[in-house]
């Protein structure tokens, strides 16, 4: 999803996806339309992966661009072919 979005230039935007896909599964999940039987304990199981979910998220929310993800990396070869 986030490359597409990249892609159409519309990066700035992968939070509102991001918050409408948490808020429909935990609206899916109050609401009982997943029948769903959580073994005793596994709370946190469910609370660390959800911390780690967002300690992921978080560095795209406050970039223009993914860490690590270098948008001008493809003008350095196509800058070399056209010598």
């Amino acid at each position: 999803m986030g490359y597409a979005l990249a892609t159409l230039g519309w990066l700035d935007h992968y939070w509102v996806v991001y918050a409408v896909a948490w808020v429909l599964a935990v609206l899916l999940l109050a609401r009982g339309e997943v029948a769903m039987r959580w073994p005793a304990g596994a709370w946190w199981l469910v609370l660390t992966l959800g911390l780690v979910l967002l300690a992921e998220a978080i560095p795209v929310f406050s970039t223009e661009y993914p860490l690590g993800w270098d948008p001008t990396f493809h003008l350095i070869p196509s800058a070399q072919d056209s010598r």
